[in-house]
């Protein structure tokens, strides 16, 4: 098999040229869909990008609060300042930032497929692996989605990292503070990156067949480094609420580990999701352990065959999930973007299992081989790229692939909310709740969605924030939601106001007698709709006569309008 040593100069700078190529030309046929698309506002481009003049314009103050301190529960200066590439230059462009975002990716796999080569695989090897990484599904976030842009400046700064240290000769020289530069910059894009101290060692133990103490010195700089950032990570996570608070010992990084694999083997579209279920029973599941053993049995092979290769693909893979597998319990437990990263050990993997084919297929039937599964996935990233058309689309998407996800669901009912689908929205909330009963903020999300829509059904005053605060506050409180659902029948609310009613009186339920007085105060006020919500409470039929009549009219009276005067026409006399 040649390589590229034993070319010519010429040829070999040739050979390079047409392997950029090939990636580039792979990459943007791959990603040509994003690049027709917009900024996704519900999913952080909003925050990060619509609503922060900082990235829109260069100025000295913008930079220093750029860099000084947390932003949007993290500490990521150089993705934030990455912006300056093109947001001040053509504005909130998305198709620029799209492309912005795929040039990042094809310069990391420019510099990645260098590393495989430096590693041992043979050019052909090296392209498909670098192909492999960059065309995976798990990278398409990366790319349609503006705000993604910090996972390619990891995959940048990370393949840099390892481009130079393999260029190292000694652990002082230039290349080698150049691997810890590039670190650095990797950490401070994502601090995901962290664990590339690790990756360096294994490599250092596996493939230079260094002393662990030699390997552990060389990468001391760099664990200081990692430490600090570390440790400023953890800090802003726990002071914004990031970090769960119980663990679930080894479940948890279980079912993350056999989440990624999966998703890594069959990354199909009905697969993919912005957001996953999160799993709050504690508990190992069988299953959860598929993907622990999956590794084990790799491991095994790999020390089989002597493939010192194979253990640093699965060494870089492990060391670089580790950052997300939960070890630390996150709060969205399952983002298939946290798979960028670790994309570089796998396609390593990838490239090395092409060379072993090679060997007894012949370089022309592996290459036939390969391109099979290499067109399905870039068929698949195609499809899924679609879902970030829109803010609806992605959600409905999210909701689609994980029916049981509250976030998804609620989401999706912001999204239709602001777009002024109330009808939509409202449905959306209702699956949120269901999905999370006791969680505080669908109920509000619902409660506001209800305000919203009764304000433009009804022509009413907008007052639906202040009456959601309201609800949020008191959303465990029955005599204050009674409050404020008499409150709000006075200003002309319905739907809203029975949502507040209906959970004081879930809160408190009280008897049927109670429930039939306050049916009869409301149907003699005239709010007959309300009067048949007591009703529709009761657990047996009415037994006074002028209610029995009117529900065998089974109409709704006409409601007169608000009162002006301070007044409730008889709406605050609920059922106490």
């Amino acid at each position: 098999m040649k390589r590229a040593g034993d070319e010519t100069p010429a040829t070999a700078r040739t050979s390079e040229l047409r392997s950029d190529l090939a990636i580039t030309v792979v990459s943007v046929l791959v990603y040509a869909r994003a690049l027709t698309q917009g900024l996704v506002p519900s999913w952080d481009d909003g925050r990060f990008l619509v609503d922060n003049p900082d990235v829109q314009h260069v100025s000295w103050g913008a930079f220093v609060r750029l860099v000084g301190g947390a932003r949007f529960e993290a500490w990521h200066p150089l993705h934030l300042l990455s912006y300056w590439l093109d947001v001040p230059l053509v504005g909130l462009n998305g198709a620029v930032m799209h492309g912005v975002n795929l040039l990042i990716l094809v310069g990391a796999l420019w510099v990645l497929r260098r590393v495989f080569v430096l590693l041992g695989l043979s050019p052909v090897a090296a392209v498909v692996g670098a192909i492999f990484v960059g065309i995976h599904p798990a990278q398409v976030e990366a790319v349609a989605w503006a705000t993604g842009r910090k996972e390619v400046l990891a995959l940048l700064f990370a393949a840099l990292t390892l481009w130079s240290h393999l260029r190292s000769k000694s652990p002082w020289d230039r290349e080698a503070w150049f691997s810890r530069l590039f670190f650095l910059l990797a950490a401070l894009s994502k601090t995901t990156s962290l664990p590339l101290p690790l990756v360096l060692i294994a490599l250092d133990l596996l493939l230079r067949r260094d002393s662990f103490k030699r390997a552990l010195l060389r990468q001391l700089p760099s664990f200081a480094l990692a430490t600090a950032l570390g440790v400023v990570a953890l800090g802003i996570w726990r002071g914004h609420e990031m970090i769960r608070t119980a663990s679930a010992g080894l479940a948890l990084p279980l079912m993350t580990l056999t989440h990624d694999l999966h998703l890594l083997v069959w990354p199909t579209p009905n697969a993919l999701s912005p957001i996953h279920v999160i799993r709050r029973e504690p508990g190992l599941v069988p299953t959860d352990a598929i993907g622990i053993l999956v590794l084990v049995l790799l491991a095994a092979l790999a020390w089989r065959r002597r493939s010192r290769l194979g253990a640093l693909s699965l060494a870089a893979f492990a060391l670089l999930a580790l950052p997300t597998l939960n070890i630390v319990p996150l709060y969205f437990q399952l983002q298939d973007r946290y798979l960028s990263l670790p994309l570089l050990g796998v396609g390593l993997g990838v490239g090395l299992g092409f060379d072993a084919l090679s060997k007894s297929l012949g370089q022309t039937g592996t290459r036939a081989l390969v391109a099979l599964p290499l067109l399905a996935l870039g068929a698949s990233s195609v499809v899924y790229q679609g879902a970030w058309r829109s803010d609806e689309a992605l959600w409905t998407h999210a909701t689609e692939v994980e029916p049981n996800s509250f976030y998804a669901w609620l989401k999706l009912c912001e999204v239709r909310r602001d777009a002024g689908a109330y009808d939509a929205a409202v449905a959306a909330c209702e699956h949120a709740v269901a999905a999370e009963p006791e969680l505080r903020l669908g109920l509000s999300a619902l409660f506001l969605t209800e305000a919203r829509r009764d304000e433009a059904r009804r022509h009413l005053p907008p007052r639906a924030m202040d009456y959601g605060a309201r609800f949020h506050q008191a959303v465990e409180r029955a005599d204050a939601l009674r409050d404020l659902a008499g409150e709000m029948v006075a200003a002309g609310y319905r739907d809203a106001a029975l949502r507040a009613l209906g959970r004081s009186l879930d809160l408190e339920p009280v008897s049927d007698e109670r429930l039939e007085q306050a049916a009869r105060v409301q149907l003699a006020a005239g709010n007959g709709w309300l009067a048949r919500y007591y009703l529709g409470r009761m657990t047996r039929a009415p037994v006074l006569r002028e209610l029995k009549a009117f529900l065998a009219l089974g109409e709704h009276p006409t409601v007169p309008p608000p009162a002006t005067d301070g007044t409730t026409d008889g709406a605050s006399q609920q059922p106490r």
